[in-house]
């Protein structure tokens, strides 16, 4: 969509565009926030400081969507950024899982002590912690996705309101 800007000077009119990217990148924060949250029960045994990290980082997304989103827009950088650092946090919780299953079916299969009784409980939880893990690298890449198409968009949008812009389809 266009819409019209005014320009410093009142005899230039220009056009912007309206931010497009914005309602998806907002419902994408707040599913990944509820998604965070609901899978805080599951991962609490072995990644809960994963899931924490990821929660806050979304805080910091919906707390960018609340203010202006302009050259200023210093918090959706943030959560621009710390997004690829949640996926890392992710890639490496489902790596410290994936040892400590392996290591606890080793002492399991050679009759060390571990930490549950039943083989089957170990990879039932594992698994399903590694699956919820694995959805929220998912979800995480797909708002990076959204959150890169708005970070462009308001730099367009910076261009077309600059001083010295000219608009080359009225030559």
């Amino acid at each position: 969509m266009v819409a019209a800007v005014e320009h410093k000077d009142p005899t230039v009119m220009m056009t912007a565009r309206i931010f497009t990217y914005r309602n998806p990148v907002r419902n994408c924060i707040y599913i990944l926030a509820l998604l965070y949250a609901a899978s805080f029960a599951v991962t609490y045994y072995r990644g809960w400081w994963d899931t924490l990290v990821g929660l806050l980082v979304t805080l910091v997304g919906i707390a960018a969507l609340l203010y202006p989103l302009d050259n200023g827009s210093v918090l959706l950088d943030v959560f621009y950024w710390a997004t690829f650092g949640t996926i890392g946090l992710h890639v490496l919780a489902i790596g410290l899982i994936s040892q400590d299953l392996i290591q606890t079916d080793i002492n399991f299969t050679l009759g060390l002590p571990t930490s549950f009784q039943s083989e089957n409980g170990i990879w039932n939880l594992y698994l399903a912690i590694i699956a919820v893990i694995s959805v929220q690298i998912i979800a995480a890449a797909v708002t990076l996705n959204y959150c890169h198409r708005l970070r462009v968009e308001i730099a367009g949008n910076i261009l077309l309101t600059h001083s010295d812009y000219t608009d080359l389809s009225t030559l």
